[in-house]
């Protein structure tokens, strides 16, 4: 600690400079825009109905555009004193991995906008109210960053922006709420964000206000809170998380209410977010399209604000859960990068270490809430600790120098606005971290589950798998693809399948990857049905009718799980029919059978069949990882041979047979299938993602028709069996 604290000073002091800037304040601030002139006739007028209203509106009357000016100045970097201690600085690294956005991509330019958008008379314009473009919770935050070199530390016009935001808000959405037209009505999960602003910076400005201005805000704050708490989580939104919203918005409104009433019911509405099956899997994820999508990110990064403002244990408990889940389904690539499977997502197609908001300042977040998420994060290293102040100030200097407004300088017509984003490790980091956190590097928490010593079987529910030796490690997914009250809205690709391969020296070798009902590729998929790329028996008819295991909505299954060991059994009937549209008559009885090996996994898939339709191309589908095609653009893709009379020749689109074995070369080491008998099996066509990621991928299809292209209808059983080993130099 003493090394660090020395660090801190020396480094301090060296990057104590003049940050560079393109424009000085006073040119930036010739950008911004006049405000819009003041009606001579009449004005718009904010809602008056309740004294609460009237309280508010006549503080903000008083208010003048000086009130609003900062002292503008460029933060800077100053010489940490003497009684800094590792605690501090370390949380202020975590400050640094998200500061105040008060000009970036979320964030309005709200420290840089003219001061006299603020005003009264500017906000009561004909014909309709209209609010500032700033946003009150990083205001507050960068007030409230206690720093020798912030110049806006307590600034009564950053604290008074806030205020007029958060007034403006309350009094309209109180208005919209009661008497406005239903259609503009927010939902409960934009109510809930509008609350969860609201109650955040409330104790930012409440110091710069009288105190019956302070009360009059919370008197309609509480009316917002009770809207929500009457309405309750009743339906699981398909997209979006922000469901989950409502628990950090209850939890830090009930703190300000102080009322214990609102308080107990707060918990009983988080209860049922964190626990309900209908809104939280058991398995360690928030259902979107009925199952685990990307989406699943932005209802953490609500969720883990939630957990970590209402401090309540099984709130905790769930993103334990969560983030352990999420740790074993994150993959190291032996280049460093990340990846994962999706393949059963049904809206989106990244996995879940690229989730939606993912992000250091969630998963730092998560880390300071549970050590399950520790192996997701990366510590800085004491230098990275020491500039973390200077990369504060450098940020924040060119938010407010240059920034990167949204929708430009001037104010807009009232609306219902949205969450807020603050970085939530920082506000609620738990004193004395920062040692444990030392000391926690020294143990397997550290490290992502499959880079601990020893072996290990890991089951998540009945719907996740995952097993590690010192070979290898894998996973297999048996859980739902689809939200069955509404399975149009989108599908996931799922049936039992192998989701993932993996070895230190390979990577993912095999691994199933989603497309996702929002994708443009989702609409045009059964165009190139080969390269879906999951682990599934696909077929087509002679008719052109394409029909997958795949979409088995959720697979009967069995668990035989011992320590090291295990065999599971994923049976269904392969769905003859696609959104009213019949695919085959008769059955396809599927059945898949995983069992563990030294080396691998041992797979049997079983087809009984007893239809009437002539089937053209019926294949076992083992989707083989290629690269990411951003992140790993350097790398070479996987490379495929096939063994025929035991010699390796290069894999390729047309049949091959008497394959008996297939070895996927990737990095320094090589992965092999190895069949129980010579199949006939070729390449399907590179298969790559183009919406919000960039995987590449390639099946190996082998054939159980073995037919040579002859369409006839299936009456008997098909079976394949094959191993699946790491080689190992």
């Amino acid at each position: 600690m003493k090394n660090l604290l020395s660090l801190i000073v020396v480094m301090t002091m060296a990057t104590q400079v003049v940050l560079a800037a393109t424009l000085t304040l006073p040119q930036a601030l010739s950008k911004v825009p006049p405000p819009p002139p003041v009606p001579t006739g009449e004005h718009a007028s904010l809602p008056q109905k309740h004294e609460y209203q009237r309280t508010l509106r006549g503080f903000m009357a008083t208010l003048k555009e000086a009130d609003f000016l900062p002292d503008y100045k460029d933060l800077s970097v100053v010489q940490a004193g003497a009684a800094i201690n590792a605690d501090d600085a370390f949380r202020t690294w975590v400050f640094s991995v998200a500061p105040p956005s008060v000009g970036h991509k979320r964030g309005a330019s709200s420290v840089i906008v003219h001061p006299a958008l603020f005003t009264l008379p500017v906000i009561e314009n004909a014909p309709a109210i209209l609010r500032p473009p700033a946003h009150a919770a990083p205001l507050v935050d960068l007030a409230d960053w206690n720093y020798a070199g912030n110049p806006y530390h307590n600034s009564r016009a950053l604290r008074l922006r806030a205020f007029v935001l958060g007034a403006l808000d309350v009094m309209m959405l109180d208005d919209l709420l009661e008497a406005g037209d239903a259609s503009a009505r927010p939902n409960q999960d934009s109510l809930a964000g509008s609350i969860l602003t609201l109650a955040y910076v409330h104790p930012g400005f409440r110091g710069v206000v009288p105190a019956e201005v302070a009360e009059a805000y919370l008197v309609g704050l509480r009316k917002l809170v009770r809207r929500a708490l009457d309405h309750g989580p009743k339906t699981l939104p398909t997209t979006l998380g922000s469901f989950t919203a409502a628990t950090p918005a209850l939890a830090v409104a009930a703190k300000l209410l102080n009322d214990p009433a609102i308080t107990k019911e707060a918990e009983g509405y988080a209860r049922k977010v964190f626990a309900d099956p209908q809104f939280f899997d058991a398995a360690g994820y928030f259902p979107f399209g009925g199952t685990l999508d990307s989406f699943n990110g932005i209802a953490l990064h609500f969720a883990i604000w939630g957990a970590s403002a209402g401090d309540w244990p099984f709130a905790r408990d769930a993103m334990a859960q969560t983030h352990r889940l999420r740790a074993h389904l994150t993959l190291p690539e032996p280049d460093g990068y990340l990846v994962g499977p999706s393949h059963m997502a049904a809206l989106t197609p990244p996995e879940p270490v690229h989730d939606q908001w993912n992000g250091p300042a969630r998963d730092w977040a998560a880390a300071l809430l549970t050590d399950e998420a520790a192996c997701m994060t990366k510590m800085p290293t004491e230098t990275e600790i020491s500039e973390a102040p200077a990369r504060v100030v450098n940020s924040i200097n060119q938010a407010i120098h240059e920034p990167a407004w949204r929708g430009g300088m001037n104010p807009r017509p009232w609306g219902p606005g949205s969450g807020a984003h603050a970085n939530i490790g920082y506000q609620y980091y738990p004193k004395g971290y920062y040692a444990r956190r030392v000391a926690l590097e020294k143990t397997d928490l550290a490290k992502l589950p499959v880079l601990r010593d020893g072996s290990f079987v890991r089951r998540f529910t009945d719907e996740f798998l995952v097993a590690k030796t010192p070979s290898h490690a894998l996973i297999v997914h048996t859980g739902p693809i689809t939200n069955p009250a509404d399975p149009d809205a989108g599908f996931g690709f799922g049936g039992g399948a192998l989701s993932a391969f993996w070895t230190k020296a390979t990577g993912s070798v095999i691994l199933g990857r989603g497309i996702g009902a929002w994708s443009p590729q989702y609409k045009t998929m059964f165009d190139e049905w080969r390269s879906l790329p999951t682990h599934a028996v696909t077929g087509v008819t002679a008719a052109g009718k394409v029909f997958t295991s795949a979409h088995i909505a959720k697979p009967e299954t069995t668990f035989d799980v011992k320590e090291t060991a295990f065999s599971i059994v994923a049976h269904g009937l392969i769905p003859s029919s696609r959104q009213n549209e019949v695919l085959f008559t008769g059955t396809l009885d599927y059945t898949r059978k995983f069992e563990s090996t030294a080396t691998g996994v041992r797979i049997t898939t079983t087809l009984k069949a007893d239809s009437k339709e002539a089937i053209a191309e019926l294949y076992e589908v083992v989707p083989v990882f290629l690269r990411e095609r951003d992140e790993q653009r350097n790398a070479t893709p996987t490379a495929i041979d096939f063994r025929v009379g035991g010699e390796w020749l290069p894999a390729t689109e047309t049949p091959t047979s008497n394959v008996t074995a297939a070895r996927l070369r990737r990095f320094d080491d090589a992965v092999d299938v190895i069949f129980d008998r010579p199949s006939r099996v070729k390449l399907a066509p590179v298969w790559d993602c183009k919406y919000m990621c960039y995987p590449s991928c390639r099946n190996i299809l082998i054939d159980l028709l073995e037919n040579t292209g002859t369409p006839a209808a299936i009456k008997d059983v098909r079976e394949t069996s094959y191993r699946i080993e790491a080689v190992g130099k």
